[in-house]
C-alpha cells in the first residue's frame, strides 16, 4: 500500500498552553478530522476499529490531540502505543510537539486566567516544570518540534499548513520574515541571513521613519556598493537550495532575513527576495516581525 493511499493519524501533544487547540483548530481548516483530549484506550479501539472495516471516516487525515489533561495518559506507555499503530499497514502515522518556554507560558495562563493542570495550590510555574518532566520522552520522539514561544496564530497557520496540507502538490512553499537581532531569531526558521552591513536607512533623518517598504528607503540601500552582488549571490543561492529542500520531502520552507531594528534593511531585503522567487513561481508569503 502507498503512502498515498493510507489513513494519515497526526498526533498533536505538547505542553499545556503552547497552542494545541490553536493546532487542531488550523488542521480542521485544511480538512482533517480532528479529535481532542479522548482517552488513549478509547483511542486505541478506534483506530483497530478502522484497521478492521468496522469504522468509517470521511477524511484521509485524522489529527488527534493529547496532552498531560488526557484521561490515561502516560508518555512512556503511549510511545509504545505509537509504535504499535505505526505497525498496521493501513496507517501513516506522525508526531507533532508543541513546546514553549518557561516565561511565556507562565505569561499566557496569567493572562488567561486559567489554571494549569498540574499548578498545585496555585504553584504555576512549579506545574510547568513537573509537567515538562512528564512529557519530555515525547518532544524527544517527536517527528516535528515547534516552539510556538515567539509565534503568532497566523505565523503557527502558516508553518501547519506548509507542513501538514492535504492538498496535492509538487511545490515547496515559502515563508520570508523579516526581524530584528535583538528580538532574538525566528525559531520557525530553516535559513538565517543577516544583513546588517548594508548601509544603514536609520542614520538619514528622512528615511528613519519610514520602513523597507517604502521606495526611498530601497533606493537609498541599494547605493551600497556591497548590495547588488549581495542580492544576487543570495538570490542565486536560494534558488539553488529550494529544489534540494523539495527533493527531500520538505513541504515548507521558512527564510528568516535580520537586521538591527528590523524596520529597514530587513524589510527591503525580504521584499525583494520574495519578489524574485514569485517571479519565478513560487508560492511565497511575507511577514514583518517588527512592523
Amino acid at each position: 500500500m502507498s503512502n498515498e493511499e493510507k489513513l494519515f493519524i497526526l498526533f498533536v501533544t505538547g505542553r499545556s498552553g503552547a497552542g494545541l487547540s490553536t493546532v487542531l483548530k488550523i488542521l480542521e481548516d485544511l480538512g482533517y478530522e480532528t479529535m481532542d483530549n479522548v482517552p488513549v484506550s478509547l483511542l486505541l479501539g478506534f483506530f483497530n476499529k478502522i484497521n478492521l472495516g468496522e469504522e468509517k471516516i470521511s477524511s484521509k487525515a485524522i489529527a488527534v490531540g493529547l496532552n498531560i489533561r488526557t484521561s490515561s495518559f502516560d508518555a512512556i506507555n503511549f510511545i509504545k502505543d505509537l509504535e504499535s499503530i505505526k505497525n498496521i499497514e493501513k496507517f501513516k502515522l506522525e508526531t507533532v510537539f508543541l513546546d514553549c518556554d518557561e516565561n511565556t507560558l507562565s505569561q499566557r495562563y496569567t493572562k488567561t486566567r486559567r489554571k494549569h493542570p498540574l499548578a498545585k495550590d496555585s504553584n504555576l510555574i512549579d506545574g510547568i516544570r513537573v509537567e515538562n518532566e512528564i512529557i519530555k520522552p515525547l518532544r524527544e520522539t517527536a517527528n516535528l518540534v515547534i516552539d510556538t514561544s515567539l509565534m503568532g496564530v497566523n505565523d503557527l497557520r502558516q508553518l501547519i499548513s506548509g507542513n501538514y496540507t492535504l492538498k496535492d502538490t509538487n511545490t515547496i512553499a515559502i515563508g520570508i520574515k523579516s526581524f530584528a537581532f535583538p528580538n532574538g531569531l525566528p525559531r520557525e526558521s530553516d535559513l538565517v541571513f543577516d544583513v546588517r552591513f548594508l548601509k544603514n536607512p536609520f542614520y538619514d533623518d528622512s528615511l528613519r521613519s519610514k520602513t523597507g517598504r517604502d521606495s526611498e528607503v530601497g533606493k537609498y540601500i541599494m547605493t551600497d556598493p556591497e548590495y547588488k552582488s549581495f542580492f544576487d549571490n543570495l538570490s542565486n543561492m536560494i534558488s539553488s537550495l529550494l529544489p534540494l529542500y523539495k527533493a527531500e520531502g520538505k513541504a515548507y520552507l521558512t527564510i528568516s532575513i535580520g537586521c538591527t531594528g528590523g524596520q529597514h534593511r530587513s524589510v527591503f531585503v525580504a521584499e525583494e527576495i520574495a519578489n524574485s522567487l514569485i517571479s519565478s513561481d513560487y508560492e511565497v508569503e511575507v511577514s514583518h516581525r517588527e512592523l
